[in-house]
């Protein structure tokens, strides 16, 4: 990588954002948010560089089903059925899926890549 295409990556993140491990996927090509978004609706999973928690997003389709184990057995009669509507999940490096949220800094990035 040439000392231009350095500056230009410094340029796009922040400072506080930069650690030693942020680079590690630096061979797969980079792109806008709105490039990631379209990927994400066919199925790709997709990372940013300068995250530290999170290994990667997917979207989740919506789906039914039939309640029938917890933690929604807490909330509802056994069958119940529930509409699981279309969102976005994060899955953090410790193994763990959480809803995704969107942050300022995710949609300027142009640093998003296929995992």
């Amino acid at each position: 990588m040439t000392i231009s295409e350095w500056l230009l990556i410094i340029l796009m993140i922040d400072s506080d954002e930069v650690t030693n491990d942020n680079f590690k996927h630096r061979t797969a090509p980079r792109m806008s948010f709105m490039d990631a978004l379209a990927l994400l609706s066919t199925g790709k999973m997709l990372a940013r560089d300068v995250w530290t928690e999170i290994d990667f997003i997917f979207l989740v389709n919506g789906s039914e089903f039939n309640v029938d184990c917890p933690p929604l057995l807490d909330k509802f009669e056994h069958g119940t059925r529930v509409s699981y509507k279309k969102h976005i999940d994060s899955m953090y490096i410790d193994g763990t899926i959480g809803v995704w949220t969107l942050s300022q800094r995710d949609i300027f990035a142009h640093d998003w890549y296929v995992k």
